[in-house]
């Protein structure tokens, strides 16, 4: 079947309503919530899911319907980035157009950083059944499947403030991204390495790291023309430009490749890319 949506760009906030089931029907759409994640340089973000919600209505009260088949748990998030995902929840909806999307966090959360655990909370001043329930118009017709991605950005998730002491806070941010206006760039750094890949446009840029192999993907992509920057952090490393990289204004280390055209419901891949640091080896 086809597989219709859109981008949106959303942020979440923990939220814990009752909800109810969603009836059964022939005529039907099929709705499926896929986790990712935007990557970090933490080493592990454990995250509890209880529930994913949808609402036919704009009533921020009312009307919240669970997916059928809910894979409620605690999440390291940051195992879903290089192309991996998890199945959140999945379920037969009604074709109708859905006004709110939401998921519903649970409070068993923890941080790892250098091998020790990290609690978290969150700001006293939320209120979980009010604030922050999003608006979107996702359009469902009968007998389609609407594959849906849950993008989490786990540096924009994890706050820490100096006046708050030591205490790591959790405020959820998410991009929720429908596939079928969506399309995947993947390729290889080469030697394969882990490194900080971005496709750019403008000023919009969407960045993911490759893995030790090198290989790296990047979803929910607009259709349109991009460069592909593959970036170190280190300054200077000691590279001249040259053929394959050059050193930017601030000392920044990258190998663009310009000219990529993402397209809908495509995976473009763009094969290897030279990336390669004498000093490092790497």
């Amino acid at each position: 079947m086809k597989i219709i949506g859109l981008l949106i760009v959303l942020p979440f906030v923990l939220l814990c309503l009752p909800s109810c089931e969603l009836g059964k029907d022939d005529q039907q759409a099929t709705l499926t919530v896929r986790l990712v994640d935007y990557p970090s340089d933490y080493e592990a973000l454990y995250i509890e899911i209880k529930d994913v919600q949808i609402n036919y209505t704009s009533d921020r009260e009312e009307g919240w319907l669970s997916l059928g088949r809910m894979n409620g748990g605690v999440y390291n998030v940051l195992e879903y980035t290089a192309g991996k995902d998890t199945v959140l929840a999945s379920g037969k909806v009604e074709p109708a157009a859905i006004r709110q999307f939401r998921v519903v966090y649970g409070y068993n959360n923890t941080l790892i950083i250098d091998g020790v655990e990290q609690d978290m909370t969150t700001f006293g001043n939320i209120n979980f059944e009010r604030d922050l329930i999003h608006n979107v118009n996702i359009v469902l017709k009968e007998g389609f499947d609407y594959g849906l991605t849950l993008d989490f950005d786990v540096p924009q998730s994890v706050k820490r403030y100096e006046e708050f002491g030591e205490t790591f806070y959790l405020v959820p941010v998410a991009r929720l991204y429908m596939n079928a206006t969506t399309g995947i760039v993947k390729g290889r750094v080469v030697p394969g390495a882990r490194r900080f890949v971005s496709l750019v446009k403008g000023n919009a840029r969407i960045s993911t790291y490759s893995n030790e192999q090198g290989e790296f993907v990047i979803g929910g992509v607009q259709e349109g023309i991009y460069d592909i920057v593959v970036s170190s952090l280190c300054e200077g490393c000691g590279v001249e430009d040259d053929i394959f990289l050059h050193v930017t204004e601030d000392g920044i280390v990258e190998s663009r490749i310009t000219n990529i055209e993402a397209r809908a419901e495509k995976i473009i891949d763009v094969g290897e890319i030279f990336f390669y640091i004498p000093d490092q080896g790497n």
